[in-house]
């Protein structure tokens, strides 16, 4: 009889060790779960850096064979930037993804769909600004290749290499006090 009662009780798990396995398995997947959403916010700012990349070689083939950049609003001050947001005024809401226009004939194949991204230029500059939406990575001023920019609410870079931007923008050297 003593056999019998050893056997059954080595067959399986108690509910206590089954519980302390379940909770250690769901702890690690917790933390493994923020983690990755972290890395994900990551690729999406790297996303957006190539995506300015991508539009400054576009519109600089474009000058290079039209004389200028293609000229997005024909407004002035706060109603002169055109994207994919809703906005007022001269410059148009974009639906079809071509807020600058002409750019997508032979420059770039299709411009991004994130309705952060603003651009403006008056022919002889341009500047392109993902406004607000870095998540993770930020803009500190004078970063080599991307900028703080200077003309949109967060832009706290300017005079401090400490403060950083959620922003981040290109553009050429005229449209810099943009």
């Amino acid at each position: 009889m003593r056999f019998l009662n050893k056997k059954s009780a080595s067959r399986g798990f108690s509910l206590v060790e089954l519980l302390v396995v379940i909770s250690i398995i769901a702890s690690l997947s917790a933390i493994v779960y923020a983690n990755f959403g972290k890395a994900r916010a990551s690729a999406r700012d790297s996303i957006r850096i190539a995506s300015l990349k991508d539009m400054e070689l576009a519109l600089k083939l474009y000058k290079a064979q039209n004389g200028s950049y293609p000229i997005g609003c024909n407004g002035s001050g706060s109603n002169r930037w055109s994207g994919l947001q809703t906005s007022s005024g001269p410059c148009p809401t974009v639906g079809d993804n071509n807020y600058i226009p002409n750019l997508t004939a032979g420059f770039i194949s299709s411009l991004p769909s994130d309705k952060s991204l603003v651009y403006t230029s008056d022919g002889a500059n341009f500047k392109l600004v993902f406004y607000n939406s870095m998540e993770v990575k930020t803009v500190a001023y004078g970063d080599e290749y991307y900028r703080c920019p200077s003309s949109v609410a967060d832009a706290s870079c300017p005079g401090t290499s400490t403060l950083k931007s959620k922003s981040t923008a290109v553009y050429s050297l005229g449209a810099a006090a943009w």
